[in-house]
């Protein structure tokens, strides 16, 4: 069971899952930049102080040691170079029995495998965990749904509909 919000080191060889520093500020606000990522949440992009603000919101949870919420936060290193981003959390989409999983990749780094091999250890992780992991996904981010239905699995499926919008996005219960 969880004890820290600080998460563990996965070490994958070329990549490895790991806690951000505060050198890795730059390169996380130009991620959460990204037009791409932003693309397929279909959300604005963040203003460079929005992408701060959010990178000092990761170091201020690293330090709440013992807290009531599940919520890690990883940089993806590859090949030495901060690339990506992950985070297993509990939030307002989460039972009492549920992570939800959120992700990231710079472009360069995309279509290698990174995730897959992330998806596939964690799937592992869920049994220890005693707990369901859950995504959810912007309807139209087609790559991510089929990243999840055939490298994890789609146990069963949600709409979620935004606040005063027809539009809605996919609640995700992966398979164990």
């Amino acid at each position: 069971m969880k004890e820290t919000n600080h998460p563990p080191v996965f070490d994958f060889g070329r990549f490895k899952l790991r806690p951000y520093v505060k050198e890795d500020e730059q390169s996380v606000v130009n991620m959460f930049r990204e037009p791409t990522a932003h693309e397929a949440m279909r959300k604005e992009i963040m203003t460079i102080q929005q992408a701060k603000n959010l990178f000092a919101k990761t170091q201020g949870i690293y330090s709440s040691d013992k807290s009531k919420r599940w919520f890690w936060i990883w940089g993806i290193e590859v090949d030495g170079k901060n690339q990506g981003h992950f985070e297993l959390k509990e939030t307002d989409n989460t039972k009492e029995n549920e992570l939800e999983l959120v992700y990231m990749l710079m472009p360069e780094v995309r279509r290698q495998g990174i995730l897959t091999k992330i998806l596939e250890r964690f799937k592992r992780e869920q049994v220890v965990w005693d707990k369901k992991v859950i995504a959810t996904v912007n309807r139209h981010n087609t790559v991510s749904i089929q990243l999840l239905d055939l490298k994890w699995g789609i146990e069963s499926r949600e709409k979620i509909f935004e606040e005063d919008e027809d539009d809605f996005y996919w609640k995700f219960v992966l398979t164990s």
